[in-house]
């Protein structure tokens, strides 16, 4: 008996120790985690401080701000069991007595105890409430500056065709070029050489761009026309597979050589424009868009092949099928640029109207 007695006290004895100890632990957790954001927070205002902080830094600290708001707002939404279990332990003792009126003495002395086990027991809360709209705050700035970094960045490595500097600095360029260009032809002939390497360049350029839209627009339908016609005439049981898989590749690979052709006039003449510096990545690209519309729209309608096209319908009206592949493929380039020049606006948005507020 006196066994089983120490047994059972031992047992209690080791539960209790075991909820001190969680209690503890849980206490201790929730000192180091309000003591980490107030670390971060303090991180973060020094950074905004500092005006030369980087773009990279910038973004760590809103990650990791971003954690701590997430934490936070869960932490908000849910609410704590504890002080809702009391809360309710409170409603029982009935309504808070009128201004003026009193209440039992043991009933006043109970509602007071648990107003503050209350206040302890949403302390948690209120914390993660604080810390949520630090967050939020810190947030908002860092977002703020990380806009005015992106768009300085932007306007160092590219001057925006938006602003009205950038049109001067345009036609001065385009001055320029007239200028070199004119030059180039009346140069003196003490200083031929010089004339003749510049005239050399503008030679390889024209006939650059001459052999591109040649290729284009002579070469291109001459060949994938041959090569259809030939398909067509030929007898079905005649070997002639080879035939449309050809016109396939002249109508997609001829353009593009035409296309990259038209495209080195830029570096070969050394052109700089403001306008040229903000297409030129972006020209390859519309080109190419160009170029699969083109491909496509011979592909489904065949004008010059009609056993190959993939439609009912007429000559003329497979000829219309490929005009409107080729708009759509403007349309595209069209919507592509337009996005370049809303993201040149959004840039210089984020960096102007701070500053002037």
């Amino acid at each position: 008996m006196l066994i089983r007695l120490l047994a059972v006290l031992l047992i209690c004895a080791a539960a209790i120790g075991t909820g001190d100890g969680a209690l503890a632990q849980g206490s201790a957790k929730d000192g180091y985690e309000q003591t980490r954001t107030e670390a971060l927070v303090g991180r973060a205002q020094r950074i905004l401080d500092n005006p030369r902080a980087s773009l990279k830094v910038l973004e760590e600290v809103r990650a990791e701000l971003s954690r701590v708001r997430d934490t936070a707002q869960g932490i908000v939404n849910a609410g704590s069991v504890e002080a809702r279990a009391i809360q309710a332990r409170i409603e029982a003792l009935g309504p808070k007595p009128a201004e003026g009126a009193t209440e039992a003495e043991d009933i006043a002395a109970r509602r007071e105890e648990l107003n503050n086990e209350l206040a302890l027991a949403n302390r948690p809360i209120r914390d993660a409430n604080e810390s949520l709209k630090q967050a939020n705050f810190l947030i908002g700035e860092i977002d703020r500056r990380i806009r005015e970094k992106g768009a300085e960045q932007l306007l160092t490595r590219l001057p925006s065709p938006l602003l009205p500097s950038s049109w001067a600095a345009a036609l001065r360029d385009t001055d320029t070029l007239v200028t070199r260009f004119t030059s180039d032809l009346a140069q003196e002939p003490a200083e031929e050489g010089a004339s003749e390497s510049r005239s050399n360049l503008w030679i390889a350029a024209i006939v650059s761009a001459s052999l591109g839209l040649l290729l284009i627009f002579v070469v291109t339908p001459f060949v994938a026309g041959r090569l259809d016609r030939s398909f067509e005439t030929r007898p079905p049981g005649y070997r002639r597979w080879h035939l449309p898989v050809l016109s396939t590749l002249a109508r997609f690979v001829l353009p593009y050589i035409g296309a990259v052709l038209l495209l080195i006039v830029v570096p070969v003449l050394g052109l700089s424009a403001q306008i040229i510096d903000l297409l030129a990545p972006q020209a390859l690209h519309i080109a190419m868009m160009m170029l699969i519309a083109y491909w496509l729209g011979h592909v489904v309608f065949a004008p010059t092949a009609p056993s190959r096209r993939m439609l009912p319908l007429s000559d003329g009206e497979a000829a219309q099928g490929v005009w409107l592949f080729l708009a759509l493929g403007v349309v595209a380039a069209a919507e592509d640029i337009l996005e370049l020049f809303q993201t040149e606006m959004r840039a210089l948005s984020g960096a102007t109207f701070p500053v002037l507020a």
